[in-house]
């Protein structure tokens, strides 16, 4: 085999490993947390009514749904990251990118914090189980800098 057919051979191989490299995985996390998949949906769908699916990671918070019905919801959070996270349960009317800040961490109003997770490491999961009335809720993960880096996400309670 001459060196030009090598390289070519070789060149081939390169493209055919990144193009399945790049190839979409129905499972795969892309960490954005703008929006619904399909994926979520069907998440959901396993759940019980009244439990929210929350995974967390850098830095995002994905619920399985971004609403729920008022009375007692269960949060099955899972910290899907590389590093530590948290989940707070926080009822505000404050758009998600808007709670004032210090050194990246929101500053919270401590009578609007329902409920939060201690410290997750990497894979931990908690579960939460509270009773929410009607209304606007942000799920955050409030560690310095998290929330300061986008992991917020609005929730409504219907």
């Amino acid at each position: 085999m001459t060196p030009r057919h090598l390289s070519l051979l070789l060149l081939m191989l390169c493209a055919a490993l990144f193009a399945v490299g790049c190839g979409g995985d129905s499972d795969s996390d892309s960490g954005d947390s703008g929006g619904s998949s399909g994926d979520d949906a069907a998440e959901s769908a396993d759940l019980p009514e009244g439990t929210i699916g929350v995974e967390l990671g850098e830095f995002f918070v994905k619920p399985s749904a971004d609403s729920v019905a008022a009375g007692e919801v269960t949060f099955q959070v899972a910290n899907a990251g590389d590093a530590s996270h948290e989940l707070v349960i926080y009822r505000t009317d404050e758009e998600a990118d808007a709670l004032e800040q210090d050194g990246g961490v929101a500053k919270l109003d401590e009578a609007n914090v329902i409920d939060e997770t201690d410290e997750l490491s990497s894979g931990d999961e908690a579960e939460l189980t509270v009773t929410l009335e009607a209304g606007s809720y942000l799920l955050l993960c409030n560690l310095p800098g998290h929330y300061s880096s986008g992991q917020v996400v609005a929730f409504t309670v219907t």
